[in-house]
């Protein structure tokens, strides 16, 4: 199915995420695999997983600069 390619897609690249639908931006799944190749794909998330802290403690392992996307008052909770 659709998500299974694209989930591959996000596994090569993240930022491929800014591409996504909607839909697969609000998916964890998808969501998750783009944080894990590239952290700036936390920009590209729905406003819903860009506070869920899985999402925000892989994107900030992957790279620390990826504070610069999480809002402050959950800042505090990852370092």
């Amino acid at each position: 199915n659709f998500k299974k390619k694209f989930l591959a897609v996000v596994n090569q690249d993240g930022n491929a995420l800014q591409y996504a639908s909607e839909e697969f931006k609000c998916d964890e799944d998808i969501v998750l695999a783009a944080v894990k190749t590239n952290d700036s794909a936390l920009q590209h998330a729905s406003q819903e997983l860009k506070i869920d802290i899985t999402i925000l403690s892989t994107a900030v392992k992957q790279n620390l600069l990826a504070i610069k996307f999480i809002p402050k008052n959950l800042r505090q909770k990852l370092l």
